[in-house]
């Protein structure tokens, strides 16, 4: 049931902030933080007729993951030059997607979301780092992150599963497990990327008529935007049918 009503959806938010239930209450579908939020809170957002979807890591993890981050050991991480790839801005690290422990603490965690919390779904947030530009083993990597999702979906039959970016690669691969690919700050307005611009919603379009995933975008930072930029985006996600939502910065509020 949850996934026939997700793709009826016409409002969503992404908000990673404090509980703030009724103002969520607001939306057809919200991606949530889960460890700002009770199970109370998920059951009331659910009441009110909102379809809730839980964050998850796929591919970064930091400090700030504790129970994770204490169970995994140095194997786990991917290594350049024999040092952990660190993502400084975020203070996280890339995880290797073949590391049999590392997926079986992700499975967990999805497990007890969707099981045991009532989330309707995931986001799988970080996952796109697979096409990040020299990976070690990209290409095992792309096929560890397939292997993943597929087996999302035979686990979790019912649930409703979303990527987070992954646009090169990984979503031809990903897209037949999916209901939904959101693309991250598509640089709409720049010249230079016109053509990759027009390559990826090509791509995203020809996926959705296939596959039947629904292609959103997101907008971070949006408080800051220019009018001009604003409108430029909003023709550009009309033109192609694809949902949107524009956030305050890092998803910490709500518009």
């Amino acid at each position: 049931m949850s996934r026939t009503a997700f793709h009826e959806i016409q409002k969503f938010a992404v908000y990673y902030g404090p509980k703030n239930v009724m103002a969520l209450g607001n939306y057809d579908c919200v991606i949530i933080e889960p460890s700002r939020f009770s199970d109370e809170d998920i059951l009331r957002l659910k009441d009110r007729g909102t379809l809730v979807i839980g964050y998850v890591t796929v591919m970064e993890i930091g400090p700030i993951h504790k129970e994770q981050w204490a169970a995994l050991r140095e194997e786990d991480f991917l290594h350049r030059d024999g040092k952990r790839i660190e993502k400084a801005d975020y203070n996280t690290f890339l995880l290797d997607l073949n590391s049999a422990r590392w997926r079986s603490l992700l499975h967990q965690e999805v497990g007890r979301m969707l099981t045991q919390r009532g989330f309707d779904g995931i986001f799988l947030d970080t996952i796109g780092d697979v096409e990040d530009y020299g990976l070690p083993d990209s290409v095992s990597q792309i096929e560890a992150a397939s292997d993943i999702v597929a087996g999302l979906r035979r686990w979790f039959p019912d649930a409703i599963i979303m990527q987070n970016n992954g646009l090169e690669a990984l979503c031809l691969h990903t897209a037949t497990y999916l209901d939904a690919i959101t693309w991250e700050n598509p640089p709409v307005s720049e010249k230079m990327s016109r053509a990759w611009v027009r390559l990826i919603a090509e791509r995203l379009d020809a996926l959705a008529r296939t596959h039947g995933v629904t292609i959103m975008t997101l907008y971070d930072r949006s408080e800051v935007l220019p009018r001009k930029e604003w409108i430029l985006r909003r023709r550009f996600a009309d033109e192609h049918g694809y949902l949107s939502y524009f956030a305050p910065t890092h998803y910490l509020s709500l518009l």
